[in-house]
C-alpha cells in the first residue's frame, strides 16, 4: 500500500469515525505498557476490533500506565482499521514506542501482550494520537 493510499484511508476511517455514536461503546482510556511518547502525532497499534467505534475520532481519553494510573490525555487524531500486515510503513515512524520502529518487532511486542494468536492477519486498529501528559 503507497503512503499515499494509506492517506485516502485515513480519510474514509475519518469520515467513518465521525458517524454518530449510535449503540457504540467507546473504551474509556487508552493503556500503554511503555510510556515513551513522540512530541505531536503518535500512533498505537491494537489488536481486534474494540477500538474500531464510530465516533472515536476527536475525543479526548485518558492515557493510564500499566498501573492504570492517569499519566494525561490523548486527543485522537486518525483511526484505521487493517490487517496488521497491511499497516503502513510511515506509521512505524510515529509509532508511540521506538522500539516499534518496523512491523517484526511490532508484531512480537504484540504478541507479548495479547499472546501467540497475534498474526499477520489479525485485524489491528491504527490509532493515531497527540498526548497531553501530565506535567508537561
Amino acid at each position: 500500500m503507497s503512503v499515499e493510499n494509506a492517506q485516502d484511508q485515513f480519510v474514509d476511517d475519518r469520515e467513518a469515525a465521525q458517524a454518530p455514536l449510535g449503540d457504540a461503546i467507546l473504551p474509556k482510556s487508552l493503556d500503554f505498557k511503555r510510556l515513551e511518547f513522540k512530541k505531536g502525532l503518535n500512533f498505537t497499534v491494537r489488536i481486534g476490533d474494540r477500538w474500531a467505534k464510530p465516533g472515536l475520532l476527536g475525543k479526548v481519553l485518558p492515557m493510564n500506565d500499566d498501573d492504570e494510573q492517569q499519566i494525561g490525555n490523548a486527543v485522537i487524531t486518525h483511526v484505521m482499521v487493517c490487517s496488521l500486515a497491511d499497516i503502513p510503513k510511515f506509521i512505524f515512524t510515529k509509532h508511540h514506542d521506538g522500539i516499534c520502529a518496523n512491523p517484526i518487532v511490532l508484531m512480537d511486542v504484540l504478541r507479548g501482550i495479547y499472546g501467540q494468536e497475534v498474526s499477520g492477519a489479525s485485524v489491528a486498529v491504527v490509532i493515531g494520537f497527540e498526548p497531553v501528559l501530565d506535567g508537561s
